[in-house]
């Protein structure tokens, strides 16, 4: 903190701080005391002074990677992401590892691998392998394949993951307090965990999240969804729908249990339970009308790269003096630079041989990142989230809809607005038909005041990651 300017009133705060004398000798008779001792056991989490002297921590290892290798550090709380040339690679994790020796810091050995991805049929460095780190990379549920380079779910944490959710599951106590945990873990945390979907992902990400999904509910409800639990092989897969309609039949008696009350949204008098299948199935229609692989998208642009060298280079010899080169972009500039001054030194620092050669593609390319106009465009397609194609809306839906707030297709929880438009559309004939209108229940018998309140609190979430 020194080094960065700050002062010694504002050092020496954080200093008793973080340094706080504390009596914890046993206030019994007789005994003798032992005074305070320095409590010196780092910072607190979840407080500003963690934040901030974390981030100035790390921000020094921010700019030794830049300066070692050239390359960004990408963060994202504690996991650290680096991503490039094997060799550059290499040098930052060098960079990092003496970094942490030098700050007294320790990175998880069992968090931390590489993955060198290189085409078929090029030898791979061994030396720069022995530098990177050893083990899997990973993000969330999800691992890059070392061999095909694709993100892929990691099927062995989901099943960890869905052991601790079944038994946060079995723990709850009300049907409220159920549906609660299922949509904080199912709703959030696994959506988060499993990676948006995306263009670069394409359709084939998507279809594996809803297999693991379909494979989720089966695990938690194959035997508690209401068939003969006795012989749980025998039991048919069943799903959050079968599961909460036998946990009413026992408890409360119900039998007849439409389908719209377990999805549509307490203000219109459901349990608002959510679906990610949905939302997911939604995002694939798009990806299938407007999907175009990353390797297709990279070739083109690979090829308007070559097209703009091409027209370069052209225009480059069509100007036969150098002369006529150099002074080429003077209108562009006619009032700002004296482009007799900058003719006379670009010609005395490359020579009139050089001036009269174009540069080679390869150094046409060398700057991409920083100089070409067509890069960028490739990267927002391929990192793109495609559309979610909703189904129409009835006149009386969207009217409801609009009451609740739920209309806009831009606003923040998006995936859970578009789950509610889907299941009021999905089961609006079957509650005209039952109930004379859009709700399950007349609004001033709704008690959303008490459901508030209970879904106020915070599922605490066991993460074994």
């Amino acid at each position: 903190m020194r080094f960065f300017g700050f002062s010694e009133k504002l050092i020496s705060f954080y200093q008793k701080v973080l340094e706080a004398p504390l009596n914890i000798s046993p206030a019994t008779d007789g005994a003798e005391p032992k005074g305070p001792k320095t409590r010196r056991r780092g910072v607190p989490m979840a407080h500003a002074t963690e934040k901030f002297i974390g981030e100035l921590v790390l921000f020094v290892m921010d700019i030794v990677v830049d300066q070692e290798s050239g390359l960004l550090l990408y963060r994202l709380h504690d996991d650290l992401f680096l991503a490039g040339g094997p060799s550059d690679c290499a040098k930052a994790w060098t960079a990092m590892q003496g970094f942490a020796k030098v700050m007294g810091l320790e990175f998880n050995a069992h968090k931390t691998g590489s993955v060198c991805l290189v085409d078929e049929g090029k030898p791979r460095d061994p030396a720069i392998e022995s530098i990177l780190p050893k083990g899997p990379v990973g993000i969330g549920h999800l691992l890059l394949d070392p061999k095909s380079g694709e993100w892929i779910i990691n099927q062995r944490q989901v099943n960890v993951h869905v052991a601790q959710l079944g038994k946060q599951l079995a723990a709850c106590d009300s049907i409220l307090s159920w549906v609660q945990t299922w949509n904080s873990c199912i709703g959030r945390f696994f959506s988060h965990t499993f990676g948006e979907p995306a263009f670069c992902f394409g359709t084939k990400h998507i279809d594996s999240v809803l297999e693991t999904y379909q494979r989720m509910q089966a695990s938690l409800f194959s035997a508690s969804d209401g068939h003969d639990s006795g012989n749980s092989e025998a039991a048919e897969p069943g799903n959050v729908v079968q599961y909460l309609k036998a946990k009413m039949k026992e408890r409360f008696g119900f039998t007849d249990i439409p389908n719209a009350f377990i999805f549509l949204p307490s203000q219109l008098g459901g349990l608002g339970v959510r679906n990610p299948i949905v939302s997911l199935q939604m995002f694939r229609e798009d990806l299938s009308d407007n999907y175009e692989s990353p390797q297709a998208v990279i070739k083109k642009w690979l090829a308007a790269e070559e097209e703009q060298y091409a027209v370069a280079r052209k225009a480059f010899y069509e100007h036969a003096t150098v002369d006529d080169r150099l002074g080429r972009p003077r209108h562009l500039h006619r009032d700002q630079v004296d482009y007799t001054q900058a003719r006379d030194a670009t010609r005395a620092a490359l020579g009139d041989a050089a001036l009269a050669t174009f540069f080679s593609y390869e150094e046409f390319g060398r700057w991409r990142g920083a100089m070409s106009w067509v890069l960028p465009d490739c990267y927002r397609q391929l990192t793109a989230t495609p559309k979610m194609v909703e189904p129409g809306l009835d006149a009386d839906v969207t009217v409801a809809l609009s009451a609740l707030g739920l209309l806009a297709r831009d606003r923040p929880g998006q995936a859970a607005a578009a789950e509610t438009r889907w299941a009021l559309q999905m089961f609006c004939d079957e509650l005209r038909g039952a109930y004379g209108g859009l709700r399950l229940v007349d609004e001033k018998y709704l008690t959303l005041g008490i459901l508030t309140m209970m879904r106020s609190k915070a599922v605490r979430w066991n993460m074994v990651l």
